[in-house]
């Protein structure tokens, strides 16, 4: 945790960006909504991990494929088309095929701008970017760090025209889709999407979530 559920933080670190959230409160609260497909995946907020302070998002996964995000809205529309994210994630999560971390979307199918991959090209070991529409996919060679808080960056831009999105892990980059169709997106998702069936469950945990119009950097 730390930070608040807003910019400025109600008397924590000042929100870098237009919309900040360290979870340090017992309920994921309206600005915040479950897009889970799998009723058995568990999404709370605990005290006994987080980033800066105690709290955090925890989500257990099992073993099943299917979506289990928290979702928000409130960054929408961008301004300028333009969007950045960035948020600590801590994850036990075992890798197969093709898993979404970060993802911006809207109602529509075929729609998803992914920040935050791993499976991309078949690389299930580390980190890419992809666009759902027409499959673009870039790998890098960075692997997903287990057991550990990882700072992932993510931005996009040209929403609902021409646009290019780019993300990093710890401030390396992943990837970059440039000169790309970008979906008119509506909501942003973290998480984890799962494609295939996974041999044996796991668990994640979200904190220090901030959006803006520029760059929020890792502190």
């Amino acid at each position: 945790g730390g930070g608040g559920s807003s910019a400025g933080g109600g008397g924590a670190a000042a929100c870098p960006g237009t919309f900040c959230d360290g979870f340090e409160r017992t309920a994921l609260g309206p600005d915040w909504t479950l897009d889970n497909s799998i009723p058995t995946n568990k999404i709370e907020l605990v005290s006994d991990k987080g980033h800066n302070s105690a709290s955090s998002v925890h989500i257990t996964l099992g073993t099943a494929s299917g979506s289990t995000f928290i979702s928000e809205t409130k960054t929408f529309p961008a301004p300028g088309n333009v969007i950045w994210g960035r948020a600590w994630v801590y994850t036990m999560v075992p890798l197969t095929a093709h898993q979404v971390y970060v993802e911006a979307r809207n109602a529509e199918s075929k729609t998803g701008v992914r920040s935050i991959n791993t499976g991309v090209n078949g690389q299930d070991a580390v980190l890419g970017v992809n666009l759902e529409n027409g499959d673009a996919g870039k790998t890098s060679k960075i692997a997903m760090k287990m057991g550990a808080w990882v700072c992932w960056e993510w931005q996009i831009t040209g929403i609902g025209g021409m646009g290019d999105f780019t993300s990093w892990a710890d401030g390396e980059l992943i990837g970059t889709i440039t000169k790309a169709a970008i979906p008119a997106v509506t909501r942003e998702r973290i998480g984890m999407q799962r494609f295939g069936t996974g041999p044996t469950a796991g668990e994640m945990w979200i904190d220090d979530v901030a959006f803006g119009p520029a760059r929020l950097n890792c502190n």
